[in-house]
């Protein structure tokens, strides 16, 4: 018997008289207690192999959540990046992308790259065919002195083709080439196209975007007329293009301030009564106090920013020679004029007449006389 047994014997005697006999029976009672081999035995075994199975479920959920974290990221940075039809398969932490548009491949993988906790990155090409490149799109900008070309396209073969287009439709223009020659799509324009759309817009300064969504006109026209005539010539000259109108309209200007002309001429008149515009002798410099007479009639003239003058310069006649007084009264009438436009007022409001010695106001026998006809006068128009 094993030493783990406990194997204690009870006795019992019993007595039974039977025909004067006494019978004797011994009952002996054995108990005996084992330890539990079998569940023990189940529970070294099960145990690794549920924590074994808890372990792989965790990790399987784990990298389910990196997969779909990396997924959801990629998409999102492609959809910001102008691909947003690639399709987007994530094992681990390497990323693989399919449908990305001819031309976006590069553009694409470096983008799933810079993401954090990318591996790697492969591009399939399997299906790519099947979603067709955006068109590139064209901006053209024309004015009087320039014409500017602002895009993308994917040779230089295309490149030339529009500057050329450009240049034969510039008549002296400058033609500005700003377009780049990445991979990319062609512009839904071509050459043609380009010099038929500039030979439109002339020097208008209208812009124009060329897309695939068709021909966007920006840009201001003086009116509502100006706005349909433009849209009608580029529908005319590119048949077939879609053209959105996004022209404005300029305000309609306002009316020109009035004035009064007789009142305007008498202050200007009081003006020069109380201090002649005169000059030194025989030169066209303005005396200190000619100089701040003109002065004053500039504040005049800019409460009337529509009123034109003439400033008439004379001389005074001298005894000898005067070879030199028509020169000189209209120089004096420059000087005036110039003086205004320094002080603000616009120079095609003015004009500047010399009259010599034909109109003194004063006897020219006196130095005082002189000093009066040497002067200008302003004379509202």
């Amino acid at each position: 018997m094993s030493s783990n047994t406990f194997d204690p014997t009870e006795s019992r005697v019993d007595t039974d008289a039977t025909d004067n006999q006494i019978v004797r029976r011994t009952t002996t009672t054995t108990y005996s207690r084992r330890i539990p081999w079998l569940p023990l035995l189940i529970a070294v075994v099960l145990l690794p192999l549920i924590l074994a199975a808890f372990a792989t479920l965790t990790g399987l959920g784990k990298r389910d959540a990196i997969r779909d974290d990396l997924s959801l990221r990629s998409r999102a940075a492609l959809l910001n990046s102008g691909i947003p039809d690639a399709q987007v398969s994530v094992d681990g932490r390497d990323v693989t992308l399919s449908g990305v548009p001819t031309g976006k491949e590069g553009d694409a993988k470096k983008v799933v790259q810079d993401l954090d906790g990318v591996r790697t990155v492969a591009v399939s090409t399997d299906g790519a065919a099947s979603v067709p490149a955006q068109a590139s799109p064209l901006d053209i900008a024309v004015s009087a002195d320039k014409i500017t070309l602002t895009g993308n396209v994917p040779d230089t073969a295309t490149k030339t083709a529009l500057v050329n287009a450009a240049n034969s439709k510039a008549n002296g223009r400058q033609v500005v080439d700003q377009i780049a020659v990445p991979n990319g799509a062609k512009p839904s324009i071509d050459g043609a196209g380009v010099a038929a759309l500039i030979g439109t817009l002339g020097t208008s300064g209208i812009n124009a975007r060329v897309d695939g969504n068709g021909v966007t006109l920006t840009g201001t026209v003086a009116n509502d007329a100006d706005k349909a005539n433009v849209e009608a010539q580029v529908r005319a000259g590119l048949p077939g293009q879609n053209v959105i109108n996004q022209l404005a309209v300029a305000p309609a200007p306002a009316p020109p301030p009035t004035f009064d002309k007789g009142a305007l001429q008498q202050r200007i008149n009081g003006l020069i009564a109380g201090q002649a515009i005169t000059f030194a002798a025989d030169t066209a410099t303005l005396t200190s106090a000619g100089a701040k007479t003109v002065a004053q009639v500039a504040d005049a003239l800019k409460s009337a920013p529509d009123a034109r003058v003439e400033i008439d310069g004379h001389v005074a006649k001298t005894p000898g020679p005067s070879l030199n007084a028509q020169p000189l009264s209209e120089q004096r009438a420059q000087a005036v004029r110039t003086q205004l436009i320094d002080a603000g007022i616009a120079p095609e409001r003015m004009t500047a007449v010399g009259f010599a010695a034909e109109r003194p106001i004063a006897t020219n026998n006196t130095a005082a006389g002189q000093a009066a006809n040497r002067r200008v006068e302003i004379i509202v128009l």
